[in-house]
């Protein structure tokens, strides 16, 4: 049953009510004009922030997915710079772990869609298919 929910889960692009609700809350430097929201207002100086953020905070699923973006695109940042957080991404793998329903799709989009960093490359292919081996349990 579960895998037959997460396998429907289709990322979308952080919707415009999404990326308002976090550049808000979060104090993002947002114009408003973003065309890719997650990765102009990326920032790995703030993945912890963005990531305590996540767990203390109600979201909706919506808001969730968008927040999940921006954390990947900061984790990218943050490798294209070599300034990776081993215990960061422990803890964001935790956090995709327990909302596999909500990661899914966005770790299936990053890993389309190919990051610059050899490493973050890895990190998420190995964890799309800790998601995808936790959903068939």
């Amino acid at each position: 049953m579960f895998e037959k929910q997460v396998s429907r889960k289709v990322y979308r692009y952080p919707s415009s009510r999404a990326a308002q609700f976090l550049n808000v809350a979060l104090c993002l430097n947002a114009s408003g004009t973003e065309q890719d929201w997650e990765l102009e207002l990326s920032n790995a100086e703030r993945i912890d922030e963005f990531v305590t953020f996540y767990h203390e905070q109600e979201l909706d699923f919506e808001i969730k997915q968008a927040l999940a973006s921006l954390i990947i695109s900061s984790f990218e940042d943050a490798d294209w710079h070599c300034e990776t957080n081993a215990q960061l991404w422990t803890c964001f793998r935790g956090l995709a772990h327990s909302e596999p329903h909500v990661f899914g799709a966005v770790v299936r989009y990053w890993v389309w869609l190919g990051s610059r960093s050899t490493r973050l490359s890895r990190q998420l292919n190995e964890l799309q298919v800790e998601l995808y081996a936790y959903a068939i349990k």
